[in-house]
């Protein structure tokens, strides 16, 4: 059984807005047609891609899918290719223990 993991919520900021808006580009989707496949309106996914709200697990689990990306997208793609290099060990074991409660939280919902 694993240790319980120390919130790191604080010092890992996903900008989901932004993610969301590269790859619905990527796709060529416009935002009203990757709305109508994801059941929610233009106003939201908008609101989404403005960072004025969050996704919910499931709907990011949608999101991933119809784009076609990882949901790990979203911890990389938070980080600029200038970071990149100042990425240590220490940062990487944060990163990937984000990603354990991102899997661990996934799989309860």
């Amino acid at each position: 059984m694993a240790l319980p993991l120390p919130d790191y919520k604080e010092l890992i900021m996903i900008d989901f807005g932004t993610t969301i808006r590269k790859w619905r580009k990527k796709r060529d989707l416009k935002q009203d047609k990757l709305a109508q496949r994801l059941g929610v309106t233009s106003t939201y996914l908008s609101s989404l891609e403005n960072n004025r709200k969050e996704p919910s697990i499931s709907l990011l689990n949608s999101i991933c899918k119809e784009l076609n990306i990882p949901r790990e997208i979203f911890f990389w793609d938070s980080i600029s290719t200038d970071d990149i290099d100042k990425i240590n060990f220490r940062n990487k074991k944060i990163l990937k223990a984000a990603k354990q409660i991102v899997d661990a939280y996934c799989q309860e919902n």
